[in-house]
C-alpha cells in the first residue's frame, strides 16, 4: 500500500510533464517512482509499422481482464465501441497475481471488509456540501420501486446512514467511488494508463432486488463483479448509436424501445466475483440479484461520449472563429425571422454564403489532426488532475483504517446482548426502517433471541438463515441500529 501511495503521489506532482518523461529512464526519486510503476505493467504494445514509435505501457487490470481471450491491441481492433463481451474469472490466467499488487485483483479482494468501509465514508462525505463536487458525487439510493429517492427524501428517512437506507430493501449507487474506496481508486489510475480517463461508480443491490431499469448509457462501461452475483442481461438491438447523454434511453424520461426489449439478447448470464462483463456505450442492460445474496459490482465508466470528434471539432471551431471579429457580428435580421427563405434578398444570401465558405476555409487551415492531438491531451490531463487528489488522499487514509467487517462497533464475533432498559425515549429515536420481508425475522431476534446472556452476531446467522432477502449485510445493518437505538449493548469478553 505504500508503494501504490508514492506512485499515485508522485503522478499527482508531475502529470504536467509530457508524455515521453514517465517513459524515460529515472533522473531523480520521483521518476524512479513512476519509471519502476510503468515498467512493471505486465503488458506493452507498440502501434503497428510504427517501429520509431516508443513502446507504451498499458493497464495490468485491463490485460488481467482480457486474459488469454485477446491481447489490449486486439481489443481495441475489434471489440471496443462494438460488442459488449463476457470475461470470465477462470478463463484469466493473470487476475491473481501473487503479490496482489494488480490492482483488479486488490478490488475483487476487497470483500466485505472493503464494502463497508466504502460505505462508511459514502456516509461521511453524504452530507458535505464544502465539496464543490458534492451534488455529483453524493450517493443515490433507489428504493424497491426502483425510484431515486430526493435528496430530502433520504435525509428525512435515514438521515446521512447508507446502512439504514440498504435495511429497508433500498439499492445504494455510489457515484465516484474511486473517491470512496482506495482499491476503487487504484484501478482507476490503473485503467487509465490506456483510456484517457477513467471513474467508477459502485452499485450495491440487496437480494432478490434491481437498482435500476433497463436503460443505455452515453459512455462505455467495464463492470466488474466484487461480491455476491448478479444476473445481467444486454440487448442486441441498439437504439441510438452512440448516444449523448440527453439520448440514454431509460432515462430521463425517454422510454426504451419495446422491440428492443422483446428482441434478442447479446448477453443473457450471470456474474460472479472477478468476472468483467465490458458494455458499449448505447447497449440497452439491466441487472437483478437473487436471493439470500446481495451484489457489489463496480462501474467503470469510460466518458466516450466527452470523446467523439463532433465535440472537439465544435469547441475548437469555435475557438478558431470567436478569434476573427468577422465572424463574432451578428447575422442580417433577416434571417431566421418570419418571412420566406425566398423572400431574403439574393445579396444577403450570398452574403452570407461566402461568409460561411470563409468559416470553413479558416477552420480547415488551422485544425489538423495534431491541433486535435494537443487539445485532447489538454483535456485529459485536466480530468486526470481533477481526480487525484482526492484519490491520494484515500489510499493514504486506507493505510490507517481497520480491515475488518466492523458497521459502528458490530462485526460478526461481536457479542450483544438485549439493553436492560427499553432503549432511549421515544422522541430521541430515529424511527427504524425495515424491509418489509424482512421485518418478521429480524425482529423476532429481539422479541425472542436476545436476552440479558451475551451471544455474538454470528450465533444469529441460522435465526435468518430461511429469509432469503437476509444477508450478511443486513444482518451488521439491522444490528447496529438497534445498538444506536438502545435496544441492544455490546458486551466486552
Amino acid at each position: 500500500m505504500k508503494y501504490l501511495l508514492q506512485f499515485l503521489s508522485a503522478a499527482f506532482f508531475v502529470t504536467t510533464r509530457p508524455c515521453s518523461a514517465f517513459f524515460a529512464k529515472p533522473t531523480s526519486p520521483v521518476d524512479s517512482c513512476l519509471y519502476l510503476a510503468s515498467s512493471s505493467s505486465s503488458h506493452t504494445t507498440t502501434a503497428p509499422h510504427s517501429p520509431t514509435i516508443a513502446t507504451i505501457e498499458e493497464s495490468r487490470a485491463l490485460s488481467s481482464i482480457l486474459g488469454d481471450d485477446c491481447t489490449i491491441h486486439e481489443f481495441l481492433e475489434t471489440v471496443w465501441q462494438n460488442i459488449p463481451r463476457v470475461y470470465r474469472k477462470s478463463t484469466t490466467t493473470k487476475i491473481n497475481d501473487s503479490n496482489n499488487n494488480n490492482p483488479l485483483s486488490r478490488q475483487v479482494a476487497m470483500g466485505l471488509p472493503g464494502i463497508i468501509r466504502a460505505l462508511e465514508n459514502g456516509c461521511n462525505a453524504f452530507l458535505d456540501q464544502s465539496n464543490p463536487d458534492w451534488q455529483n458525487t453524493f450517493p443515490m439510493v433507489y428504493n424497491a420501486q426502483k425510484q431515486s429517492l430526493t435528496l430530502r427524501e433520504l435525509v428525512n428517512s435515514y438521515g446521512n446512514d447508507l446502512f439504514a437506507a440498504y435495511l429497508d430493501g433500498c439499492s445504494v449507487v455510489m457515484n465516484h467511488v474511486d473517491c470512496l474506496s482506495a482499491e476503487t481508486a487504484l484501478l482507476c489510475e490503473d485503467m487509465q494508463q490506456t483510456f484517457p480517463y477513467a471513474y467508477a461508480n459502485a452499485y450495491l443491490t440487496p437480494p432478490l432486488s434491481q437498482a435500476v431499469s433497463a436503460h443505455a448509457d452515453d459512455r462505455d462501461v467495464f463492470v466488474v463483479q466484487v461480491y455476491g452475483s448478479k444476473a445481467w442481461s444486454v440487448y442486441e438491438k441498439v437504439p441510438i448509436e452512440y448516444p449523448y447523454g440527453q439520448e440514454q434511453v431509460g432515462k430521463n424520461g425517454l422510454a426504451v424501445p419495446t422491440s428492443v426489449l422483446e428482441g434478442p439478447k447479446v448477453v443473457d448470464t450471470t456474474l460472479q466475483p472477478g468476472d468483467v462483463l465490458y458494455i458499449p456505450r448505447g447497449f440497452v442492460h439491466e441487472a437483478k440479484t437473487s436471493q439470500k445474496e446481495p451484489s457489489y459490482h463496480i462501474t467503470i465508466a469510460l466518458a466516450t461520449f466527452d470523446w467523439a470528434l463532433t465535440g472537439q471539432l465544435t469547441t475548437l471551431m469555435r475557438q478558431v472563429l470567436d478569434a476573427q471579429p468577422e465572424f463574432r457580428q451578428a447575422l442580417p435580421v433577416q434571417f431566421g425571422m418570419r418571412r420566406d427563405y425566398a423572400n431574403i434578398l439574393p445579396e444577403h444570401k450570398q452574403m452570407l454564403e461566402e461568409r460561411i465558405h470563409r468559416a470553413f476555409e479558416v477552420a480547415s487551415q488551422q485544425i489538423t489532426s495534431e491541433t486535435i492531438h494537443n487539445y485532447l491531451q489538454q483535456k485529459y490531463e485536466w480530468h486526470r488532475n481533477k481526480s487525484r487528489p482526492d484519490r491520494v488522499a484515500r489510499v493514504a487514509a486506507a493505510t490507517a483504517e481497520k480491515n475488518d467487517e466492523t458497521i459502528g462497533g458490530v462485526q460478526m464475533d461481536t457479542w450483544i446482548a438485549r439493553s436492560s432498559s427499553r432503549g432511549k425515549p421515544q422522541q430521541q429515536r430515529q424511527q427504524q426502517h425495515i424491509r418489509k420481508e424482512s421485518a418478521e425475522t429480524l425482529s423476532s431476534i429481539l422479541n425472542s433471541v436476545l436476552n440479558d446472556k451475551p451471544i455474538q452476531v454470528s450465533q444469529l446467522l441460522p435465526v435468518v438463515q430461511d429469509c432469503d432477502t437476509i444477508c450478511d449485510l443486513t444482518l451488521l445493518s439491522f444490528v447496529r441500529t438497534c445498538v444506536e437505538r438502545g435496544e441492544v449493548v455490546i458486551v466486552k469478553r
